[in-house]
Formats: C-alpha cells, structure tokens, sequence
C-alpha cells in the first residue's frame, strides 16, 4: 500500500489489528521520520460515540508526557476516519521477556507512569503485559484512555469492584508484577506478599497508589513537589475546556529515532506498538512486513557543493592541469634532453569535502532499500535503521554541513555489514547498496 494521509502520513503496511482500529507503519513526510498510525476500523467509523471515545485516547495521551509513556504526535481526520500518530518503538512486550529478570525496575516504571497519568485524573483501564513495551530506553505504557462511566478492561486484570478509580489500575498492576515474576497468571489468592499483595487487595481502599509503588521501588515519578498532581490536574482540565471552545491543534511533536538493534534470533527486539487495544507486532525484529509502500526521496534538495575558489592543489590534480615534478631526471636521447612527465596525481579528498553527486546516490540508496522492503529483501526494522543513517546524511550534506564522509560511508558499509550477519538484509540487496555507497 502506498496510501498518503492528510497530505502528510505515508502508509508503508499494516502492522497491527484489534477489534476497534488497526495500526500503521508510516512515513511523516514533513518532519521525515517514521511513525505509527492508528486508524478506526472502516465499520465503526459511522460510529460517533466510539469516534468521539478515540478522539479522547488520543487527547488523553498526549495531555501526558513522561519518559514511560508512549507519545502522541498527532490527531486528525481524513476522508472521515479519525487517526492518531504516536512514536513508533523499538522493543518487545513485557510477556515476551518471561521471567523479567529486572522486575522491580519494570514494575517501577510502569507504576511511575501510572502515577503521571493518576495525577492528571486519567485511568488507564487496560494495564496488561500486552500495553507494556520494553525499550532499550526503559518501559513504555500504551493504549491510555479516560475513564467514563463504562466498564472497560481486559477481565483477567479487573478488580473485583466495578469501579474505574486509580486504584483499578494498581490491582492490574498488582496481577501483571505476578505474571512478570513465575510467567503465569495468579491462582485465586495466590500472591507474592509484601507489595504485590497489597496491589491486588480485594478492598481498593488498602491498595498502595501507583506513587507510591514507584517510589518504594526507586523509580522517580517525576512529581517535584507534592501539590504536582493537582497542578496537572488543573491543567489537564483547563486544556479540556479549551479544546472544547475551539478546535485541537496537534501537539508539538517530538521527533525520535531508532537505534536498537535487533536480531532474528526469537521475539526479543521486535517492533511492537499496542495502541487501543491493537498489538501491532510483526515478524522477527520490529516485526513488521512490507508492502511495497517506499519512503520517498527528498524533493528539490539543495546543492551543497562549495562556492569558494578550489586550492592549488585541486587544480592540479584535474587532467586539464596535469601535474609535472621540476626535479624529475633529464635523459638523454640521440643528443637532445627530454623532461619525463608524470602522469596526472590524484589528490585525496578531504575528508570534510561533499563527494559530486553524493546527494543523488543517497537518494539512490534509500530507494533501494525501499525497494528491498517491498521485495521482503530487507527486513522492516532494519529499512528503517538504514534509512535514518541515510536520510540524516543526506540532510546534512544539503544544507552544507560539516560532515567527514569517509568516516560516515564507513559507518554505513559496517551496518550493512552487520544487518546481513544478523540475516536482516539479504546480501544481493547488501551487494547493491554497498555499490551505491560506492559513489561517495
């Protein structure tokens, strides 16, 4: 599929579904970076009670920022069907990595998070292995709602009151430590004792709250003072009633890249995004399948190449100026001299210099792995590792930046490398970027 959304997503594959909605690969081709889409499953687009329910996800998420909390780019509609943008993440879910081997940092981070969310009077209502994603940044909570006056959840993580207070969430919190831990849900009763069974008390109001859970377990939470809850909460309802008087505007996004590198070897590594109920997990490493939808090459990028004077030593490296030795010897030959010349000099080029026509390769080269991707020569994960390395490059030479090209090729050559090793890159595609890369 190669489907432009709002004039600015490139859908490249579908990489998730669920019941409601289905989750995107895409391309932002305005900030020129890759992304997650999530879009409202076509029969319950009509739906404005679940429409209205999505546009608060998103708003709910995005009112939140914390290092453990997924982020929201974005929020619009095109051709009627409401979609949201979040970052997309490199990583595993957290019931992949049974048993966590660092299960109090885990269980810390996913608590600090929900502590952020509590603070701003949002309730999760889904906390499951499934909505945790383990990064090599830390845990990344997904799918935040907001609570109303339905009864939503996954059952086995409920508790036993019909209620959607905070304290919900911790007693998901207290079932998802357990299965962290032994690598199985809970029998009737059965706990890990100290703070884990105060999660899951059957009475909320015995329950810890998601503060202190992250603080007994030495996560920040990321509060500095202790009326910060209520100063988020006022200022999430202040943002409500704005955004109730005049349209939303997307918030100002913050741009990632990924750097984890993965391998073929079992699930650990792979990309996954859960969002709305929706587990976007895909094959092997971020464990998403092509299309055949190509990132697209920059247009009109602009000339980098110098305009000040070539030095002395570049005009005579030119065959036009061929370049002689005044010391070369004298031979004698039937009675007259005849000065040798040397063959023309090639000069090395600085290792700063922009190589001619490095920006056309480059682009070359991401059409490449475009094309890789398409033909499942190329595995997603790393399509887009190769294509941040080579996009960032390539920006940096045409807005004439000091770059050393020759360490850079270098850094590419031993990923490409490296992507074939880990069998991410089929070595005929390996074969035709190294020839590309050739021309710098």
């Amino acid at each position: 599929m190669d489907s432009l959304l709002a004039g600015r997503y490139r859908l490249r594959q579908r990489i998730g579904t669920g019941g409601m909605a289905s989750v995107w690969l895409a391309r932002d081709e305005v900030l020129i970076r890759p992304v997650a889409v999530k879009l409202i499953d076509p029969e319950l687009v009509r739906d404005q009670e679940f429409r209205e329910r999505f546009r608060e996800e998103a708003r709910a998420a995005a009112a939140l920022s914390h290092p453990h909390i997924v982020t929201v780019h974005d929020y619009g509609e095109s051709d009627g069907t409401p979609y949201i943008v979040m970052e997309l993440l490199t990583g595993g879910t957290l019931d992949e990595r049974y048993p966590v081997a660092d299960v109090g940092r885990v269980i810390g981070e996913i608590a600090a998070a929900l502590a952020a969310a509590h603070a701003a009077r949002i309730v999760h209502r889904d906390i499951k292995p499934t909505n945790v994603i383990l990064t090599s940044a830390g845990v990344k909570v997904l799918d935040f709602g907001i609570a109303d006056d339905e009864r939503m959840g996954t059952p086995a993580y409920l508790p036993p009151e019909n209620d959607l207070s905070p304290s919900a969430d911790v007693f998901a919190l207290g079932i998802v430590w357990f299965e962290a831990v032994k690598g199985r849900r809970p029998e009737p009763g059965e706990t890990l004792g100290g703070l884990q069974e105060r999660c899951v008390d059957p009475s909320a109001a015995s329950r810890p709250t998601a503060a202190e859970i992250a603080t007994a377990l030495g996560v920040p939470t990321g509060a500095d003072q202790e009326d910060e809850g209520s100063e988020q909460a006022a200022a999430y309802e202040a943002a409500a009633a704005y955004r109730a008087a005049v349209p939303p505007s997307p918030p100002r996004p913050r741009t990632r890249t990924l750097t984890t590198t993965t391998t073929s070897q079992g699930p650990h590594g792979r990309l996954l995004l859960v969002a709305g109920g929706t587990t976007a997990a895909a094959a092997v490493a971020l464990g998403l399948l092509l299309s055949g939808a190509a990132f697209r090459p920059m247009a009109s990028p602009v000339d980098s190449s110098s305009s000040g004077a070539p030095s002395p030593a570049t005009l005579s490296a030119t065959p036009e100026r061929p370049v002689t030795n005044p010391s070369s010897p004298v031979h004698r030959q039937r009675g007259r001299s005849v000065a040798t010349r040397t063959s023309p000099t090639a000069v090395p080029r600085p290792p700063n210099a922009t190589p001619p026509g490095a920006i056309d390769a480059l682009t070359r080269m991401r059409r490449a792995v475009d094309e890789g991707l398409a033909a499942s020569e190329v595995r997603a994960d790393v399509a887009v590792d190769l294509d941040n390395l080579i996009t960032n490059l390539l920006n940096e030479l045409a807005a004439g930046a000091h770059v050393n090209v020759d360490q850079r090729v270098s850094e590419l050559r031993t990923k490409i490398a490296q992507r074939v090793r880990e069998g991410g890159l089929s070595p005929a595609r390996a074969g035709l970027l190294t020839r590309t890369l050739s021309a710098l």
